[in-house]
């Protein structure tokens, strides 16, 4: 019994581990540099705009169609970046 009862506590955690991965969404822009920044230079700026408009706040997203997102799009468009699909 103790081989069945393995098995079944298996067969549990794979089916958690599906649906707490189901829901993953997956980028689909990404910000190009237009003044050919390295990896560092974008980070830094990337927290910096994201501090700039969330404040002290550790927010590591804003949702679109809001004011937040808006400035935020500004402030890398002001870094020299430009959000682009992804292919």
């Amino acid at each position: 019994m103790k081989f069945g009862g393995s098995f079944c506590a298996m067969g549990i955690v794979v089916l958690l581990a599906g649906c707490a991965s189901s829901g993953q969404q997956h980028p689909t822009h990404r910000w190009v540099s237009t003044v050919n920044s390295n990896s560092a230079e974008y980070r830094a700026d990337n927290s910096r705009c994201m501090r700039e408009i969330s404040g002290d706040s550790t927010q590591r997203e804003f949702a679109v169609n809001t004011p937040e997102y808006a400035l935020y799009v500004q402030c890398m468009n002001a870094q020299g970046y430009e959000l682009t699909a992804m292919k």
